[in-house]
């Protein structure tokens, strides 16, 4: 097998493969929680969560965002994820990056739109895009965290950037409504 720097391996194809699986860790962590998680549950995402901002944040202080032409369009989904995951502060150092990124055509809109969305709702600022959702309780239904503009607005600002209206998102979290 060969090694960054060796012919057949870039040093982007390390650090998309090490994306990819902080990743999957990300995600084993989340779907290993049960209806209504514990703290020991929620201990070990935070756990994963904590090593993987760690990692993402220096990454992004030392190369700026993972791009497209880094470490591919899943790479660069990936890098989104993480910090999607990272404590406020983190996401909010993490933006212009991102912003630069989405100019340059090396990440999606739709990542940012995401991101920004969720730092507003962490901020307790009425978001743009209608991509949060949020409930009190694990038993609890999903509610639309409150937007800037009615639903109308921003399904025209969601269809701008390729997804689909907010009822879509509601129907998937709120199957029986």
């Amino acid at each position: 097998m060969t090694q960054p720097g060796e012919p057949g391996l870039r040093a982007e194809d390390g650090l998309r493969m090490e994306l990819l699986a902080r990743v999957d860790r990300d995600q084993q962590a989340r779907e290993a929680l049960g209806p209504a998680p514990g703290a020991e549950e929620w201990a070990r995402v935070t756990a994963v969560d904590a090593d993987n901002t760690r990692w993402i944040m220096a990454v992004i202080d030392e190369r700026e965002w993972p791009g497209r032409s880094m470490v591919g369009e899943d790479g660069a989904t990936a890098a989104w994820l993480l910090v999607q995951h990272a404590p406020l502060e983190e996401q909010m150092r993490a933006l212009p990056s991102l912003v630069m990124a989405v100019a340059r055509g090396e990440a999606a809109f739709r990542d940012l739109a995401w991101l920004l969305d969720r730092v507003r709702m962490r901020l307790q600022i009425p978001q743009i895009f209608g991509s949060q959702f949020t409930r009190d309780k694990a038993d609890d239904p999903w509610e639309l965290y409150r937007m800037e503009q009615p639903e109308a607005a921003v399904d025209a600002l969601r269809a701008a950037i390729g997804v689909g209206p907010v009822e879509a998102t509601r129907r998937i979290l709120k199957p029986d409504a």
